[in-house]
């Protein structure tokens, strides 16, 4: 006697009650595997069975925020895996991965790129994580940057170009996309960005001026693989959109913007967020003492921490 007509419901339930639904249907050309990063995840599995926190002491404690890290969603190969046949379906299938995000990350949570190689998937999922996070009492503050797959979608599109949509959609979600930018936070707890531009234009004295009350800073951007000769844009990691070229010019941008911020973040408390790690984009293939590297892309799942150097790429959650 339950009217079921204006139900959502997966397609599973209509299927049992004999109810029609809207077919989903997407663009299977936008899912596909790197034989490289498959070797990489079967070979680092057992990583992904525990969670990872930095053991720090009282004071750093104090100086420190809590920061949750998770990288290379691929939502289009989860949708796939989840034989979604309906909206409803996806809905619910990135219903499931949201809760999960929010109910064992922190206050400041790093999505690391590769979230989803379709645009509108990408959209869909930033405008459900807001209407979850509206429903939280605690505040969270979610800060991405893009990987390969975010630049499938466009391949008529400049670089440039890209980055807006995507900057554009977590703006108005109340989120933050770090693209060469540098963001910080005071001790009000107030969210800042100085864009790469200004970080261009300023020298470094005027931008130390900018973060003398930052508890944490964050030096963001995609990173490219400039510097990798071995899986980089002539493999397809772009699609059509960026060519090896374009790879290498990309790459040098945020390499020059960390050669010039260096010293100056190694007194913050900083982390370097990219979605490939720091020998993609950076010909020095040492880690500074000083700063926290969180990176994806690979797939090979690694968290470590020698006491003065920590590092961390992960396809799943990693928490510092």
């Amino acid at each position: 006697g339950i009217n079921l007509s204006n139900a959502r419901m997966t397609s599973e339930l209509c299927e049992q009650f004999n109810i029609s639904y809207t077919s989903y249907d997407y663009d299977k050309s936008l899912i596909s595997e790197f034989p490289v990063v498959e070797k990489n995840e079967k070979e680092t599995t057992l990583v992904l069975q525990t969670s990872t926190k930095l053991d720090l002491s009282d004071d750093e404690q104090g100086e420190y925020n809590s920061i949750s890290y998770i990288s290379d969603l691929h939502l289009m190969h989860r949708i796939k895996n989840a034989k979604c046949k309906s909206k409803e379906d996806v809905v619910y299938t990135m219903q499931k991965i949201i809760n999960t995000i929010l109910d064992e990350s922190t206050e400041i949570i790093l999505i690391g790129g590769d979230v989803s190689s379709n645009f509108l998937i990408f959209e869909l999922f930033v405008k459900m994580l807001k209407r979850s996070l509206d429903k939280l009492y605690t505040k969270r503050d979610f800060i991405f940057v893009l990987g390969n797959h975010e630049f499938w979608n466009f391949p008529e599109s400049s670089v440039e170009q890209i980055v807006k949509k995507y900057r554009e959609v977590l703006r108005k979600n109340g989120m933050y996309l770090l693209h060469n930018d540098l963001l910080y936070k005071n001790e009000w707890d107030d969210m800042e960005i100085i864009p790469y531009d200004a970080l261009l234009q300023l020298n470094n004295s005027d931008i130390s001026k900018k973060l003398r009350r930052a508890r944490l800073t964050i030096l963001g951007g995609t990173g490219f693989s400039g510097y990798n000769e071995e899986f980089n844009a002539n493999d397809g990691v772009y699609r059509e959109t960026v060519d090896r070229n374009t790879e290498i010019k990309e790459s040098k941008k945020f390499e020059q913007l960390y050669n010039k911020l260096t010293d100056l973040l190694a007194k913050k408390n900083t982390v370097i967020f990219t979605h490939t790690p720091k020998k993609d984009w950076c010909e020095d293939l040492n880690y500074h003492d000083k700063f926290v590297y969180v990176s994806g892309h690979t797939h090979r799942n690694m968290f470590f921490d020698d006491g003065s150097n920590v590092t961390v790429n992960a396809t799943a959650k990693n928490y510092i």
